[in-house]
């Protein structure tokens, strides 16, 4: 695999495939060392999300209860 830097763009080229990341914060994570793949990760995965569940000490009976919750604080009330 051929990795080419021009300008804080990453081109890999594979195949005659040419893959181009335009976004400067993933860009700059690579640059850093991270993996491409981890940046597109959420933070959320593998995190346990089963009910009754506790979140900066606030208890959620169910998935309903969270999602009004977060709709409150999104909307400001």
């Amino acid at each position: 695999m051929d990795l080419v830097s021009i300008s804080g763009l990453l081109l890999v080229s594979q195949s005659h495939q040419i893959m181009t990341n335009t976004n400067p914060y993933v860009a700059n994570l690579i640059e850093m060392g991270y993996d491409a793949q981890d940046c597109y990760n959420v933070a959320s995965v593998g995190i346990d999300s089963t009910y009754p569940r506790t979140i900066h000490g606030k208890i959620f009976e169910t998935k309903e209860e969270y999602d009004d919750a977060i709709s409150d604080f999104l909307n400001g009330l």
